[in-house]
């Protein structure tokens, strides 16, 4: 392959493919942050709902859910030593 002044390419591709991976990771992140965003809400929907309960339930933050599912993603904070 030769570039418009003639000279041969080594590699061809090379660009293309980088402009492709870049817009491929900003797509990404667009896709993220609109996913956080409608976590939020849903989240922000359910507390509101919840405070109508006769019992408060303390939860974890949001970023302690995303980090460990297992351990924070429980309705309730803490767990008593039998379960």
């Amino acid at each position: 392959m030769r570039c418009t002044q003639g000279a041969s390419i080594r590699d061809p591709f090379r660009r293309s493919l980088g402009f492709a991976i870049q817009w491929y990771e900003c797509l990404r992140s667009d896709i993220d942050t609109c996913m956080d965003a409608a976590l939020a809400e849903a989240d922000s929907q359910v507390r509101t709902q919840a405070q109508g309960q006769a019992e408060p339930s303390p939860e974890c933050s949001r970023i302690l859910q995303q980090r460990c599912p297992a351990c924070f993603g429980g309705i309730i904070f803490g767990r008593s030593l039998d379960q």
